[in-house]
């Protein structure tokens, strides 16, 4: 990086850092939970306030100040100092997914059988400065036979842009994950996706083609709660952004009541040998076969073909295979024999997209009255309204700066 466009006032510089220490902080909370935030916000200032004193020889101005508020992410990202940038937020995992669209509103009943065959998708975790060959090579690859990957540069290629999204499995599980200001609180995690649909989409404008949300709870809920979010997460998506793609990865067998919650559901993610001798189906099959996303390493190249029609007798038409092995099968792209095996084995298609779900049928939405805050902090704000009728959703504006959108309750 040049000198030249130090100090930190410059955004795309400061987009940068707030990026790493965004993922630094979401990391370490996650591999050890005893670690709180204010720890690591104070080491990760402290780390680059002294990195700063480096590169501005020992100089030191309030304009060059992050906020603690936009390095630990957060609502006030989108609202920071415009020393800041204009993409404080970041989430960990900094990783796209790319995939060749299908027309919106298509169903099975309308597209040829040759469309819903099987394909490849690549969820893999290489920089590609660290290992550019292997990028070349994926995009290279036939889009109708490997349309998902994991690559910024993927719309070079005739591909489009998935973001990733964490849905924390909704603070449910028995990890009980917190959003970034420490809440386990339903409203708080829908706050904190629809932030970072919104970033991701902003961050790389046309490029983006829909949302990998990653970490999805399996389970309906009372009263289908939980689908009635991830259908509200899945319209959200595709109606601020158009022809958004989404996929929804639980990593698991999920209930039937998650059929039509998003465009694909990524429901196994173990090995070769729990995929042949303790493989457990979902008590459901898909309308469509693109529905259904496996994921299986440590495959061994002479048992590709057997996998894929596995796979394919499972009801899955989109499938990763790789002979990588645990702490991270991710991090490897198979060689090129290996992936040409999966090539010849499957018949490609292209993936759904289906459109957002109609709005329901009523009168128009009354006033809001009695708006009020009930309490507040340097970072954050919690809001009391009288709920209007005929409300589907609410929009809270900051001045002229439109919030996370708000589903009523």
């Amino acid at each position: 990086m040049s000198p030249a466009r130090l100090p930190w006032t410059n955004a795309e510089l400061v987009a940068g850092v707030n990026t790493v220490i965004t993922w630094t902080l979401n990391t370490a909370t996650r591999l050890n939970p005893a670690i709180t935030g204010s720890d690591l916000r104070g080491l990760a200032i402290g780390v680059f306030a002294l990195s700063w004193l480096y590169f501005n020889n020992g100089k030191i101005a309030a304009s060059n100040i992050i906020p603690g508020a936009s390095l630990y992410g957060g609502p006030s990202a989108t609202q920071c100092p415009m020393q800041t940038a204009v993409h404080c937020n970041a989430q960990s995992r900094i990783s796209t997914t790319a995939t060749t669209t299908f027309p919106a509103g298509s169903s099975p009943t309308d597209v040829p059988s040759s469309d819903q065959g099987q394909q490849i998708a690549v969820a893999l975790y290489i920089n590609p400065l660290a290992d550019p060959a292997a990028w070349k090579r994926l995009i290279a690859y036939d889009p109708e036979k490997m349309p998902i990957l994991v690559a910024n540069s993927g719309a070079a290629s005739g591909k489009t842009v998935l973001g990733y999204v964490r849905t924390g499995y909704l603070g449910v599980s028995v990890q009980k994950f917190t959003t970034r200001l420490g809440s386990g609180n339903l409203a708080d995690w829908t706050a904190q996706i629809e932030e970072d649909i919104d970033m991701r989409c902003n961050l790389y404008g046309s490029s983006i083609g829909g949302i990998f949300f990653d970490e999805g709870w399996p389970e309906c809920g009372d009263n289908n709660q939980y689908v009635d979010l991830y259908k509200y997460i899945n319209d959200y998506t595709k109606r601020r952004h158009s022809d958004a793609l989404t996929v929804l990865n639980p990593g698991s067998p999920i209930a039937p009541c998650h059929e039509d919650i998003m465009d694909t559901l990524l429901t196994f993610e173990l090995s070769y040998d729990a995929y042949k001798n303790s493989y457990t189906p979902n008590d459901w099959k898909p309308k469509d076969p693109r529905k259904l996303w496996h994921i299986i390493y440590d495959v061994p190249e002479s048992a590709v073909g057997e996998v894929v029609k596995l796979a394919k007798d499972r009801g899955a038409a989109f499938l990763q295979l790789t002979y990588d092995v645990l702490l991270n099968p991710y991090d490897t792209l198979p060689g090129e024999s290996y992936v040409q095996a999966m090539m010849g084995a499957i018949d490609g298609g292209v993936p759904l997209n289906d459109l957002p779900s109609s709005w329901a049928p009523g009168g128009n939405a009354a006033a809001v009255s009695g708006l009020s805050v009930l309490t507040s902090d340097y970072s954050s704000a919690k809001l009391s309204w009288i709920a209007a009728s005929n409300a589907l959703g609410y929009d809270v504006y900051s001045g002229d700066s439109l919030l996370p959108a708000f589903q009523p309750r």
